[in-house]
């Protein structure tokens, strides 16, 4: 009988032992889900903010990249929507920058274009009224001509005779 004592004591002490051990095996990996449960919280803040050096010493490589990235989208965004050309400069993507500089570069053509429109509309303008002018002349012209023929004196036929007088005054210009 002291035997069996004996082998159960000896199991209970083996199976004490093991269970202490096991305790201790869960404590540790406790501690180690604690720190690593305290450090995706500290990570998960640091998101909140908009500054990446902070969430660059508090996250992963990659999630903190992609906080950069992020953080540079808001930027270029509202760079684009206040028209911040250093913010725009900055912060944005280079096919973001192209794109803007496209858009800046046809909006100057534009312009100009429409300078140049205006200009000619303005010399189109002066160029018919010096046109009008002119053939006012000349239909006054061609009236004191006719009229200076009409008022000339006339022979047994009914044909105009022009005299000297009367050509020079058919020469003479207004």
């Amino acid at each position: 009988m002291m035997r069996a004592l004996t082998i159960l004591s000896a199991g209970g002490l083996l199976s004490t032992a093991a269970l202490l051990a096991v305790i201790n095996a869960k404590n540790v990996e406790e501690r180690g889900l604690r720190t690593s449960i305290a450090g995706h919280e500290a990570c998960d803040r640091a998101l909140d903010q908009q500054d990446p050096s902070v969430s660059a010493k508090a996250c992963p490589a990659p999630v903190a990249a992609v906080h950069r990235r992020a953080v540079q989208a808001a930027t270029c965004d509202q760079a684009l929507t206040n028209g911040d050309l250093f913010a725009l400069r900055s912060a944005c993507s280079t096919p973001v920058k192209t794109l803007t500089a496209q858009r800046d570069a046809a909006r100057t053509e534009r312009d100009d274009a429409n300078a140049a429109l205006d200009q000619l509309r303005a010399d189109q303008a002066g160029a018919i009224a010096r046109a009008e002018a002119r053939g006012r002349t000349q239909t006054q012209r061609i009236q004191s001509a006719q009229n200076d023929l009409a008022s000339a004196p006339r022979n047994d036929a009914g044909l105009g005779r022009c005299d000297a007088d009367c050509l020079r005054d058919l020469g003479r210009s207004d």
